[in-house]
């Protein structure tokens, strides 16, 4: 009986009731009980050893099961006891309430002017720390309002971030940091909800800066395509490919602009479709216009590198967009593939007319 792997052909005695590396497979398995990627990995082994004879697998087989076996399979049961065993840290600042305070410990970073620029704590600041250690996700987190002075709120260092320079982004701790008991924003272990929806208007006005950024690369780009000539005897904007550049440019701050319009005015509207919209109008609008940048950096070439020009600098503004307020990889597509996975979602309502009567 024969049997076709990859660019070979091998054959395999009718006798073993198997074909090809199924039968090294199944052997595997019954030394390994139900671990079958060790299995696999092995089978593998013994194939590329052998060739076409059983008798020769058969032996490599158990040489490598006899050295390396039993420590895989050992190293795998081990493995699959730490993932159902261990659970993760998830929110690591911790509030413990003791008599009429809330005792709160733990570090943050990247949260905007945290400490205020004296560094002893801003006016007011909310808290996201788990309340609660042995309640699920959902239920033990909570916001909790810090009110200046707080001692035990200690800057640790500034961040010295890539963009947004003027902004600052401390890093700090929370050393036994006391607030009164009344300072718990909305009912204990409600501050996942809570955060969920502070997020949802900054992530329309994400996209509303990326805007802002494009326009400013986009009207050095047209200038400079403009007056400039590179040695030629026309400017650079008369040749198709710059031209063209340009053009696409121009096409996605438009859409871009309009997106993030409509996300605003749903959340301004309170609209069931604002969460939907912030979140597109955060992805779409944050990523392209670090891809626009970099296009429009093509056009001017070597120049776009140096400080004198701004787009480098425009550039290190926007690289921070989707990674920030919810990155987009880890926070907001789940949040978008959440709302797509609802058994009442409506794939057109963010297309509809907005109760309020206004069409975007």
């Amino acid at each position: 009986m024969h049997s076709s792997f990859g660019r070979r052909r091998q054959r395999w005695p009718d006798r073993l009731g198997y074909h090809g590396r199924g039968a090294l497979q199944r052997k595997c398995e019954r030394h390994l009980d139900d671990v079958g990627d060790c299995a696999r990995s092995l089978a593998d082994l013994a194939w590329r050893h052998a060739g076409a004879s059983w008798p020769t697998a058969e032996s490599v087989l158990e040489e490598e099961w006899s050295a390396v076996g039993g420590v895989l399979l050992h190293r795998t049961r081990r493995q699959r006891q730490r993932r159902f065993s261990v659970a993760g840290e998830g929110v690591r600042t911790v509030a413990e309430l003791e008599g009429d305070n809330w005792i709160i410990n733990g570090r943050k970073k990247w949260v905007s002017s945290a400490t205020g620029w004296d560094r002893k704590g801003a006016d007011v600041l909310c808290v996201v720390c788990r309340t609660d250690a042995n309640a699920p996700p959902e239920k033990a987190i909570s916001v909790i309002v810090v009110e200046r002075p707080a001692p035990g709120v200690v800057f640790e260092r500034a961040i010295d971030s890539v963009g947004h320079r003027a902004h600052l982004t401390p890093l700090f701790n929370f050393e036994n940091v006391s607030t009164p008991q009344n300072n718990l924003l909305g009912e204990e272990g409600n501050g996942l909800a809570l955060t969920a929806a502070s997020f949802t208007s900054t992530a329309a006005l994400v996209g509303i800066l990326g805007v802002a950024l494009m326009r400013a690369a986009f009207d050095f780009a047209l200038h400079f395509a403009r007056i400039e000539r590179r040695g030629g005897i026309h400017p650079i904007i008369e040749h198709q490919a710059v031209g063209y550049a340009l053009a696409d440019a121009k096409i996605a701050i438009e859409a871009v602009r309009s997106l993030s319009w409509r996300a605003c005015h749903a959340v301004d509207t309170q609209s069931p479709a604002a969460d939907e919209l912030a979140i597109q109008a955060k992805i779409y609008g944050s990523e392209t216009a670090v891809r626009v940048i970099i296009d429009l950096m093509r056009i001017v070439g070597i120049d776009s590198y140096d400080h004198e020009a701004p787009l480098g600098r425009l550039l290190q503004d926007a690289l921070a967009l989707p990674i920030f307020d919810g990155g987009n990889m880890g926070v907001r597509r789940r949040q978008l593939h959440s709302l797509l996975k609802r058994p009442d979602y409506n794939a057109l309502l963010a297309s509809a007319t907005f109760e309020s009567g206004d069409s975007c």
